[in-house]
């Protein structure tokens, strides 16, 4: 693999990035480390809508997003390609392993293309690496960056979100809890109501709190379930489910005292923003190992390991189990214990 030199590349660079929210806020580490090493270059990210808005709290100087949902359902449209043609980049990183970006940078006369050597699509990167699986995925986004350029770096850092200040409408001493248990529509994912309700209400019992349900609008009804719980129960307590955007949802996060959620994007925007995040964690989409947040603001919390069916392992975290957790984080930010990055050498 011949070594990319960064006083070579005079143009644009294109980021191709992940198109769920999770996965994008783990590339952010290696889109530090790229600027870095190219501080005077635009760099151009292409994401899907939300992606883009996300970006929106993302700290990277010199850089636009591209919409690719401005351009239509199809992936390698005319006026796509046209538009990437005109940045002329120097360089395109793909941060997924889609068979698709790779044709779609060549069809754009991306000459040097990094990615990963997978889906068949070799051939058409400049820099092929071969992909550790076992490796945490914000390992994968900085060795893109890292090893093609001779491994100029030891260390990444922890995603960062920045986040606007969001005045609270009660009073001070009242702890803000922020929760996403999710839906039907994340199977085996999903922790049910009646048992949140249950944690929550033992929360609540030892803490003045209140609790906001995160959502799209997707996960309304069962959102509307655990309200509905919880009020019968006199629990402060509001469903934002699909009223709030990317960014607002950073922000309302970023003000929460605590996040409660399963592995998901929440989970990573409240690391992000420096919010300790109690994890439930059972099946997901990738290994644990490889998406948990990098940072000691996540807390987990493990299912049963021993159970057969994938469908009961969420629902073996007791309730208890996952409130008493929770107020024991919470007093102890009481006491005035935070957490400090891990350090970087």
């Amino acid at each position: 693999m011949k070594p990319l030199h960064t006083k070579e590349v005079n143009s644009p660079i294109l980021v191709v990035l992940p198109k769920f929210i999770g996965d994008a806020i783990n590339t952010l580490p290696a889109l530090k480390l790229l600027r870095q090493l190219y501080p005077a270059q635009k760099i151009v990210i292409l994401a899907n809508g939300a992606i883009c808005e996300l970006f929106k709290k993302v700290e990277l100087a010199n850089s636009e997003t591209l919409s690719l949902n401005s351009f239509g359902k199809k992936k390698w449209s005319l006026d796509l390609i046209k538009a990437l043609r005109k940045f002329e980049f120097a360089l395109g990183f793909l941060f997924r392993g889609s068979l698709g970006d790779a044709i779609l940078c060549k069809m754009a006369g991306i000459k040097t293309l990094i990615g990963y050597a997978q889906n068949g699509r070799s051939a058409l990167l400049s820099h092929a690496l071969p992909l550790n699986i076992n490796q945490h995925y914000i390992t994968r986004y900085c060795r893109l960056v890292n090893e093609p350029h001779g491994n100029p770096f030891k260390c990444f850092e922890s995603p960062k979100l920045s986040h606007a200040h969001i005045e609270r409408a009660f009073q001070s001493e009242q702890k803000v809890i922020s929760v996403y248990m999710g839906s039907a529509n994340k199977n085996n994912r999903y922790y049910p109501s009646h048992y949140a309700k249950e944690a929550l209400l033992e929360i609540s019992k030892h803490s003045v709190c209140s609790f906001n349900l995160l959502g799209s609008c997707d996960e309304a009804f069962e959102n509307s379930q655990l309200c509905d719980l919880l009020k019968a129960d006199n629990i402060a307590v509001t469903d934002l489910s699909g009223k709030t955007s990317i960014t607002e949802l950073v922000d309302t996060i970023a003000q929460s005292d605590l996040m409660i959620s399963i592995d998901s994007g929440p989970m990573h925007i409240a690391c992000a923003t420096g919010v300790n995040c109690i994890t439930l964690v059972g099946p997901g989409t990738s290994p644990w190992s490889c998406v948990q947040p990098v940072t000691p603001y996540c807390k987990p919390i493990f299912a049963n390991p021993l159970l057969l069916n994938d469908s009961d392992k969420l629902s073996s975290i007791s309730p208890s189990k996952l409130a008493l957790l929770a107020i024991n984080t919470l007093n102890s930010q009481n006491q005035g214990n935070s957490h400090d990055e891990y350090p970087i050498n």
